[in-house]
């Protein structure tokens, strides 16, 4: 069993991301794609995918 030192948390607040929020987070799976990376939103914004 591996144990995972690192998980990343980004929040999303809101569906609709404006282009530099998508280029951040590209940016953010791109560096840090190596990790366990979790979003985590309020309830009101419901779930939805997120594509790589």
């Amino acid at each position: 069993m591996q144990i995972k030192l690192v998980t990343i948390i980004i929040p999303i607040y809101k569906v609709n991301l404006s282009l530099t929020e998508q280029m951040s987070l590209g940016q953010c799976l791109k560096l840090l794609g190596g990790f366990d990376i979790v979003f985590v939103h309020p309830r009101k914004t419901g779930c939805f995918p997120i594509e790589r």
